[in-house]
């Protein structure tokens, strides 16, 4: 027989996304139950969602204002270090790297992103600082390469899924 259109629920952060005719819809329906931070949400009947991002410019990855000249020797000290150890045996920031349990794809992708986030920006602030030709610079880099498509892989552990 004829396929039926599918009820589903709707964020309010998904509704200005949807189709007007679909909001208006979602409006006129009686009120769910369910709520999280952002609202209520919406009951919404279609058998597929066309959710349409407006993406902004691009704003990049460098900072709006260049690291001011006198700063630069101890920006780059804390990020690539000394020679030897640290006075209070800390790595420095270039050395960073994510727990082992992330390392291999598995555990809450809320506090791994926060952290390959944070290895990104130290990568970025490398490249920032000229640093792009050093050898450490290359291992920051392939160390973000490797956490982020730990997530990406078919046979991960835990492969990351896109829930909208």
């Amino acid at each position: 027989g004829p396929r039926e259109p599918m009820l589903q629920l709707a964020w309010p952060v998904h509704l200005p996304l949807l189709p007007p005719a679909v909001r208006e819809a979602a409006g006129a329906a009686p009120a769910a139950p369910f709520r999280d931070q952002h609202g209520r949400a919406a009951a919404v009947v279609a058998d597929a969602w066309e959710l349409r991002y407006e993406l902004f410019p691009d704003v990049g990855l460098g900072s709006p204002r260049p690291v001011p000249e006198q700063l630069r020797p101890e920006v780059l000290q804390v990020l690539r270090g000394p020679d030897n150890a640290l006075w209070n045996n800390s790595s420095p920031d270039c050395h960073f790297d994510l727990p082992a349990k992330y390392q291999r794809g598995v555990g809450d992708t809320y506090y791994s992103g926060k952290m390959i986030a944070r290895l990104a920006r130290l990568v970025a602030i490398a490249a920032e600082l000229g640093q792009h030709t050093e050898g450490y610079f290359r291992k920051m880099l392939d160390r973000l390469r490797v956490r982020i498509e730990v997530w990406l892989r078919k046979d991960a552990d835990t492969p990351f899924l896109y829930d909208s």
